[in-house]
């Protein structure tokens, strides 16, 4: 009950901002139903029930359970696609936040030899009808965002974005996150070349801790 009553505040809200907003450009005093420029009650319902549609987890977010829980991981990074890659070990944990619309994912373990950590918020955007992702990591001031949908078997998410930096400068970039089973899931981050040609940079196998 409380999810719904947040819902239903959330509606309100928004929509005393769009009546409010509606007065203040007319500066008139407010004006009675039926009278032209007033806003119909049944249109008002409307826009509340579409609100709480549009604000509620549905069938995409069933894929953020799959990433929620602790894990362990084994990682391989490749500097260079001509080089073989160098392999580390970790942990993760992702938790389910604000009703099941975001999964917050908190990772620890090393980069060239180096501690590290990194978070990950990742959801679906009803409206839009895309997932949308965001990561931080402790060695960047950096946040990578990237958006994408599921292939139709529903268990490969499919993100893209772009990164720059002041060495390679501005270039695509593709994330994805494969589910393999209720226990195991896949990250590969790929990057662009300077020729155009895409190449995997991380490669991550994320296996529950039960």
């Amino acid at each position: 009950m409380k999810a719904v009553r947040a819902v239903v505040i959330g509606a309100a809200v928004v929509l005393l901002g769009v009546i409010v907003g509606r007065a203040v450009s007319q500066e008139e005093k407010p004006q009675k139903p039926g009278e032209p420029g007033a806003m119909d009650p049944k249109a008002m319902e409307e826009m509340m029930k579409e609100y709480m549609r549009l604000s509620t987890p549905g069938e995409p977010h069933k894929l953020l359970t799959k990433l929620a829980g602790s894990w362990t991981t084994s990682t391989r990074i490749w500097m260079d696609p001509t080089q073989p890659p160098s392999e580390s070990s970790g942990k993760c944990s992702g938790k389910l936040t604000f009703g099941g619309r975001f999964v917050l994912g908190e990772c620890e373990g090393t980069m060239m030899g180096q501690p590290t950590r990194s978070l990950m918020i990742l959801g679906h955007d009803n409206f839009k009808k895309v997932f949308e992702m965001a990561v931080i990591v402790d060695n960047s001031t950096s946040l990578l965002t990237s958006t994408g949908t599921l292939d139709e078997s529903g268990k490969v998410l499919t993100l893209r974005g772009t990164m720059e930096d002041p060495f390679a400068g501005k270039r695509a970039v593709r994330n994805v996150i494969r589910i393999e089973s209720d226990d195991k899931h896949v990250f590969e981050a790929y990057d662009t070349l300077p020729d155009g040609k895409e190449f995997k940079v991380i490669e991550g196998v994320y296996t529950r801790v039960k």
